[in-house]
């Protein structure tokens, strides 16, 4: 019984080290302006992100993918009134669903030394050191466009099928004269996840994370045809 015990506290403890040396989340704020004639508007959206490793004895598997992350939250909306409405999603601006995971990456990026003492920039994110270091981390920068997740817009709001891609150094084309995106900004901070998107996109609650357009097989041509409801909101 004393032995049954012995190894009951050991890998009590193993599971508690692995879960705290190997897990951890962290919120961001995605936060946009938008230049118009009538002055600046402004969009933001609080997103968690969560990031762990398998427990070692399982990251020798052949076929094991140790390392995930995962992401709570919702696009950035940006309502510019008669001139339509922008959406910041929570895919990459090429596509690859994900990009709200790894917004932080790109916006801090770990730097790590290897066992010679090199430094380098990157690929470590979701080792034991990079969770440590994003779940502590505080700050606020300024985010190159490019590194933007996708932005959208529909023509009728009330249609998803209507969605279209923007390019974030012409948003004049889509929304007028005078219009322009002035900044995005990722902000590490203790606030709340926000939620409320259906606002704006009523039938996110009807195709329930399905295709924009409505199929059940997704991959395009058409934008509607390659965006999901989880593009523009996720584990909620």
């Amino acid at each position: 019984m004393r032995t049954v015990t012995t190894v009951l506290i050991i890998i009590a403890v193993y599971v508690g080290y692995e879960a705290y040396f190997n897990s951890g989340s962290w919120n961001y704020k995605l936060t946009l302006v938008v230049e118009t004639p009538d002055g600046q508007v402004v969009g933001s959206a609080v997103r968690k992100v969560y990031g762990y490793r398998e427990p070692i004895i399982l990251q020798f598997l052949p076929s094991a993918s140790y390392a995930h992350a995962d992401v709570k939250g919702e696009a950035v909306v940006v309502d510019l009134g008669q001139r339509g409405v922008l959406f910041a999603l929570l895919t990459a601006s090429n596509g690859v669903n994900g990009d709200a995971k790894y917004i932080v990456f790109r916006g801090f990026p770990f730097h790590w030394k290897d066992a010679t003492g090199e430094t380098h920039i990157g690929g470590s994110e979701l080792t034991s050191e990079g969770i440590r270091y994003y779940r502590s981390l505080k700050g606020r920068k300024e985010l190159a466009f490019e590194k933007l997740p996708m932005l959208v817009r529909f023509r009728d709001i009330k249609d998803p099928k209507t969605v279209k891609l923007i390019d974030p150094n012409d948003l004049e084309k889509s929304f007028g004269k005078g219009v322009k995106l002035v900044s995005a900004t990722l902000e590490m901070t203790d606030e709340e996840v926000t939620s409320g998107v259906e606002k704006w996109l009523p039938w996110l609650e009807i195709i329930h994370g399905g295709y924009l357009d409505g199929q059940f097989a997704g991959g395009g041509p058409e934008l509607s045809n390659r965006l999901h409801g989880g593009d523009f909101k996720r584990n909620f």
